[in-house]
């Protein structure tokens, strides 16, 4: 996986590369020029100087030799494979443009291709924003594009490039001239000649005459689609004064070739026959202008057959037919459709790829998905079950419980049954009951703040416990009567002594002479210790100094059976 080299390393890079010499013959001057950057590598323990080394050097043997040679590919190759080996993204994706560049400078289309590919892929990994010399790298990937035909590709590529470049630039400008070219190709004149003015605009400002010169060329071919012939004349005539002027070689022959074609159209056959031999020489001069070369071959074919003369239009025809064959290896039209075939092979393969890789992806995801519902099915069962398990503990537990308190009270109740006579088993019944009541209440707490609250909530088996044993009006009368039969002397003596005593007169005095505590007897009547502690008060003040004797306990060690 590649990385984002530093900030630091992209400037040292861009540095390096912007302070490029050109020393054209001289490749020793050219070498000792760029060792400083072996030194400054090392000093500053940075990779991407090495890469900027081998890409000057790679450009400085393309410069000397001007055609495809060894030593620039060696050192091309190079750069490519330190900056991949160091990991240096941005900087890879360049130095693959900069090889690809050079195969293209020379016509060699289907050579640079695969190569454009590639830092096509590697363009698509990386931010614009973050790529080195921005403009420059987009706009070599535009001009690749637009020349095999991909016209829609290379305009998206030069408009990512006219975003970085430096505004009222030569750049800029060139820019603008070539999204303009290849929107005409694309038949859109209209957004072709909106772009060639913003290019002459900013060529006038800024004095690039030269561009000018390729602007008003390129308008020249709009008016010679509109059928304009002599204002396109006059354009392309401007475009050589310009082009001839400050010495650009290629653009003065591209001009000629254009100017020639529209002196066939005027049948001016003598003026273009001299305009092609003046373009031809400079074509013929260069092995990669072989394209060109059979352009100029087939205007002479065009004036061959308008002046009817059989022995040029044979001469031209037989040269064109040469030519083809050199242009199977070149940029002639049928290679570059063929690249452009294979270039658009590539991208359904890529789109394809991507497609398959998102397929997978989905399907991925959909087993996923299909794994994540199917563990959490299973979780929510489980769950269920366990709660269920646990709900069945939980009733079992409770249910225990119940049964427990029940037996306890059963127990007490059958005591007091057997031996209602004594007094001891009054005072261990009701002993037994507060115990069973604190229990009931300290169990009943429990259960509210536990998972099981929901339980005594539906049944109340334990509240009804609690009640069942506090002294209510029924169960007072029912322990009245058995009081009444066990210690008849007692009770009725009181009674006859206080007949104004209530039934809660009564409870009171009878428990606290069975020798119950305040807490006991709260328990026994569901009142807090505060009213039991009021109610005494108020029978003490009835009763008088009477009281204590009343309620003094019972002492069944001493009186044994009532």
């Amino acid at each position: 996986m590649l990385l984002q080299p530093t900030e630091k390393q992209k400037v040292r890079f861009e540095t390096a590369l912007k302070n490029e010499k050109n020393f054209e013959k001289d490749t020793t001057a050219l070498r000792n020029y760029l060792k400083s950057l072996i030194s400054y590598s090392k000093q500053y323990k940075d990779p991407s100087l090495l890469v900027a080394y081998h890409s000057l050097l790679g450009n400085g043997f393309s410069s000397f030799y001007d055609r495809l040679n060894r030593q620039s590919a060696d050192h091309y190759l190079q750069a490519i494979d330190l900056a991949k080996r160091n990991k240096l993204k941005e900087i890879h994706a360049w130095t693959l443009i900069n090889y690809a560049y050079y195969l293209y400078s020379y016509r060699q289309t289907t050579l640079a291709l695969p190569v454009f590919l590639e830092a096509a892929e590697a363009l698509n990994q990386i931010s614009p924003e973050n790529m080195v010399f921005k403009d420059e790298a987009y706009k070599r990937m535009g001009y690749f594009f637009g020349t095999i035909g991909d016209n829609s590709e290379a305009i998206n590529y030069l408009e990512i490039a006219q975003k970085y470049a430096e505004p009222k630039s030569s750049q800029l400008a060139a820019i603008h001239d070539n999204i303009g070219a290849y929107y005409l190709e694309n038949k859109d004149t209209v957004h072709a000649v909106e772009y060639f003015e913003r290019a002459r605009a900013i060529a006038v400002e800024i004095k690039d005459y030269l561009r000018l010169g390729k602007v008003l060329g390129n308008l020249a071919l709009v008016h010679e689609g509109r059928g304009e012939i002599d204002r396109a004349l006059v354009l392309v005539e401007q475009d050589l004064a310009y082009s001839e002027r400050y010495s650009s070689d290629n653009n003065t022959m591209f001009a000629q070739i254009i100017q020639a074609r529209l002196l066939v159209k005027k049948n001016r056959l003598a003026d273009a026959k001299k305009v092609l031999l003046k373009a031809e020489e400079f074509a013929e001069s260069k092995d990669y202008l072989v394209r060109y070369v059979k352009e100029i071959e087939e205007i002479k074919l065009q004036i061959a057959i308008k002046t009817q003369s059989s022995e040029e239009e044979l001469h031209a025809r037989r040269k064109i037919s040469l030519l083809n064959d050199s242009l199977i290896h070149l940029d002639g039209d049928e290679v570059l459709q063929q690249t452009k075939w294979l270039a658009d092979k590539e991208k359904y393969n890529h789109s394809l790829e991507l497609m398959n890789q998102k397929y997978n992806r989905e399907q991925a995801l959909k087993r996923a998905y299909a794994i994540v519902v199917i563990l959490l099915i299973l979780i929510v069962l489980y769950a269920v079950l366990n709660f269920k398990r646990k709900m069945k503990i939980r009733q079992h537990r409770y249910e225990k419980k119940v049964l427990q308190f029940q037996l306890d009270k059963i127990k007490s109740d059958v005591k007091l049954a057997e031996k209602s006579d004594k007094i001891l088993s009054y005072k261990t019944y009701l002993s037994e009951k507060n115990t069973q009541i604190d229990e009931l209440n300290k169990s009943i707490e429990q259960i509210k703040s536990s998972s099981s609250f929901y339980i005594e909530e539906q049944k109340g088996e334990l509240n009804a416990l609690l009640t069942s044993h506090l002294m209510t009006d029924e169960n007072w009368i029912s322990f009245k009567r058995a009081f009444e039969k066990g210690y008849a002397p007692f009770y009725h003596s009181l009674l006859k002594n206080y007949p104004d005593l209530t039934e809660s007169n009564l409870r009171m005095i009878i428990l606290t002479k069975l020798g119950l505590s305040s807490k006991e007897i709260s328990n026994l009547l569901g009142i807090t210790a505060d009213a039991i502690k009021k109610s005494r008060q108020r029978l003490k003040k009835k009763m008088g100094e009477k009281w204590d004797s009343v309620v003094e306990p019972f002492h069944p060690e001493a009186e044994g059976k009532i």
